[in-house]
């Protein structure tokens, strides 16, 4: 079975986007790679829950996707 990992804080060519297309360009990275996962491993952490994880979270959540949350704050359950 082939197995593949992706880091958010690691988005190639992230460095290189102006910042007024970054956000979106960042979206549409993320949302590519959620449209191939078969799980979902998410951290949340901190004071409040990052919106990026929280996007994931959602994203995954209405696909159907399984998901295992990690990290010192914990999230509702999903489905």
């Amino acid at each position: 079975m082939k197995t593949t990992s992706s880091c958010p804080f690691a988005t190639p060519g992230e460095e290189d986007l102006v910042a007024d297309v970054e956000g979106r360009r960042l979206f549409e990275l993320d949302r590519e790679r959620l449209r191939r996962i078969r799980a979902l491993i998410d951290i949340v952490h901190g004071l409040s829950p990052d919106d990026g994880v929280c996007m994931e979270i959602g994203y995954a959540a209405a696909r159907g996707v399984p998901h295992v949350q990690s990290g010192a704050r914990r999230c509702h359950q999903l489905g």
